[in-house]
């Protein structure tokens, strides 16, 4: 019998971040709705073992070491998803850290070796294999009196070290669709692990949303905005689909990272309350084969929405750049761009703050589907 359906929920972070207690407490609150599979740390794992992952205690090259730890977690991944494929009921499975984690400290040199190595992209090994990513910040970055070792112990790395590794594990996700960062802004660690609970809730699409800050730009450089943030350049297709209810929308994305051109194909369902007051959204990435299946419901109301996106992480708080084509809008502009932020209008960047011309975050005139309607 085959699985209704899987999901694969990636929680990854820095040193002392909360993921084991929050892989934990995500277990406990979905094992009501879904059978859960957790994936051990595959380093964690391996030190358990008496193996010490490291070029010293191995005497191999750091890309070498990479490209096993890369299979290993690849073959645990495959393990739990074929024990799943046998169950019944809708699956999760949450992995302690993901294959991009083992990246880290690598050249581009030799990331770049390995992908063509094995064939891999950026695609297959992070938006395909993960439908949602959840990074959950060190406690070296805004919780220091809490960044200690097992009963109190000080820990290996620095302050300093614990914040640089968060920003490079950060940086090997940030392109992901669904990246989720937790930072440590919540009152009290179980103020964060409520933070990481709620935002999976609500990809499952069981509570209402809180959605992200949405500011209208003007005038915005977006090729300095690339250069200043390092920002991950993608494109996204939208398509609205035909529904059998009026509260409800349901579109089609092929989303393209510009770096390695390979698309990432995903399907959302919004339910919407009369006065646009609440917003329940499910979303799932799917093949290619069930997205041009799903484009054959494509509705005839709506334009195509074609849109260039930037996204970056400032402040461990997500930024993303939308900007709009303008045969993609029913409104006769001749482009619309917006921010949408995690962070507080007061804590965005200066070089878009000074662009911001009002806040939509709630302006029913500046959903995209509205906007898309003919």
């Amino acid at each position: 019998m085959n699985v209704k359906k899987l999901f694969k929920i990636c929680v990854t972070g820095g040193p002392c971040s909360g993921r084991t207690t929050a892989i934990s407490r995500l277990k406990e609150r979905f094992a009501d709705d879904f059978v859960v599979y957790t994936v051990p740390d595959v380093i964690a794992m391996a030190q358990s073992a008496g193996c010490e992952p490291t070029t010293e205690a191995l005497h191999l090259p750091l890309a070498r070491i990479a490209r096993k730890k890369i299979q290993l977690q690849m073959d645990l991944e495959s393990f739990y998803e074929n024990i799943a494929v046998s169950n019944p009921k809708n699956v999760v499975i949450i992995t302690n850290g993901g294959v991009c984690d083992h990246f880290i400290g690598l050249t581009e040199a030799d990331k770049k070796e390995i992908l063509e190595q094995f064939g891999w992209n950026q695609s297959y090994l992070s938006h395909e294999r993960y439908n949602l990513v959840l990074h959950l910040v060190t406690a070296a970055a805004g919780a220091e009196e809490f960044f200690v070792g097992l009963d109190g112990a000080p820990r290996k790395e620095s302050v300093e070290e614990a914040r640089a590794l968060d920003q490079q594990v950060m940086a090997q996700w940030d392109s992901h669709p669904c990246l989720v960062v937790i930072d440590n802004s919540s009152v009290g660690f179980n103020g964060k692990i409520n933070k990481a609970i709620e935002k999976v809730s609500q990809f499952f699409g069981l509570k209402s949303m809180i959605e992200p800050k949405k500011y209208l730009l003007k005038d915005l450089d977006v090729s300095a905005v690339a250069s200043t943030f390092k920002a991950h350049l993608s494109t996204e297709k939208i398509d609205y689909l035909v529904t059998d209810n009026a509260d409800t929308v349901e579109w089609v994305v092929e989303r393209v990272l510009a770096e390695d051109k390979f698309p990432v194909f995903t399907v959302i369902t919004r339910w919407i309350s009369p006065d646009d007051a609440k917003k329940v959204e499910k979303r799932r990435i799917i093949g290619e084969r069930a997205y041009r299946n799903m484009l054959k419901m494509k509705n005839p109301e709506f334009h195509t929405v074609n849109k260039t996106i930037l996204s970056f992480i400032v402040n461990a708080k997500n930024h993303t750049v939308h900007t709009f084509s303008a045969e993609s809008l029913a409104i006769g502009e001749k482009k619309i761009t917006w921010l949408r932020s995690e962070a507080s209008k007061e804590c965005i960047p200066e070089a878009l703050r000074s662009d911001i011309v009002k806040d939509i975050t709630d302006d029913p005139a500046f959903f995209t589907f509205k906007l898309a309607h003919l």
